[in-house]
């Protein structure tokens, strides 16, 4: 498996070479080192979209949701008008709303890798045990 997914990075290297060589062959020669600078970015760029093409990927963090990312938006508000005018109430509105957010995204965290294993039982419980790991993994 891992000689196959070598040998693809390889013809994915080598298209990719190729097809900068192509667009810089094509660029035309400024005298200005900026302009070329610029033509030299966009075909690199350019030639690596082409060639790799950005994949719908899974999110990293699949416990990060709206609630969290409201909680953490009120926190850095709160932060910010403590930076601005450092008084008692917004220090202690800051601590609150901090207390808050980093409890409630280290909850979240906990609870993810319970719902993975929820997700397996219930697929073990359909009689499809092949299909159990792959659903809750990916």
């Amino acid at each position: 498996m891992e000689q196959e997914e070598l040998t693809k990075q390889r013809e994915i290297k080598s298209i990719q070479r190729q097809s900068l060589y192509n667009k810089l062959e094509m660029a035309e020669e400024h005298q200005d080192i900026n302009t070329e600078w610029q033509q030299i970015k966009d075909s690199v760029l350019n030639a690596a979209t082409e060639v790799i093409q950005n994949e719908n990927k899974k999110p990293r963090n699949e416990w990060w949701d709206d609630e969290c990312r409201k909680a953490m938006e009120e926190k850095n508000l709160a932060r910010m008008k403590c930076i601005n005018r450092r008084t008692r109430i917004n220090q202690n509105d800051y601590m609150q709303k901090r207390k808050i957010a980093n409890g409630m995204c280290k909850r979240k965290k906990k609870e993810r890798p319970n719902d993975k294993i929820k997700q397996i039982e219930e697929a073990n419980r359909k009689m499809k045990p092949g299909n159990s790991i792959k659903t809750a993994l990916f």
